[in-house]
């Protein structure tokens, strides 16, 4: 599985999309859409790289946990290979997903952020204070 980006003029922006690759004749097939560009993050904010976006295959094979940058968010969604099957949204929330795991073929550990309006209420507060 592999990420698909491309540029989007209009809402400078990129539009990311999730594919599978047949690797017995190279034809690929776009199994989700992943949305915008996602920034790298440093201890002290975002970075403007963009984040190296790797897509990782459950145990079993039967299902593959990403990041999409929807909204302005950050969010964890799983696709199936099975065109049967559509993409699940896994962990939306107030906070980003910064990194996630497969324990099982059907468990994930996810680390967040904070509340991002809770985050921005605290600048927003420090700010006035000096």
């Amino acid at each position: 599985a592999v990420f698909e980006r491309e540029a989007d003029l209009e809402g400078d922006d990129y539009r990311h999309r999730l594919l599978i690759i047949d690797t017995s004749d190279g034809v690929s097939r776009t199994i989700a859409e992943a949305g915008g560009i996602i920034l790298r993050r440093t201890p002290y904010g975002f970075h403007g790289a963009p984040a190296n976006r790797v897509p990782a295959w459950s145990p079993n094979a039967q299902s593959i946990a990403y990041l999409v940058m929807r909204d302005g968010r950050i969010e964890l969604w799983r696709a199936f290979p099975d065109p049967s099957h559509s993409p699940q949204s896994v962990v939306t929330g107030p906070g980003d997903v910064l990194g996630y795991a497969w324990l099982d073929d059907e468990t994930l550990i996810v680390e967040m952020t904070g509340d991002r309006e809770r985050l921005a209420a605290e600048i927003s507060r420090q700010r006035r204070l000096g």
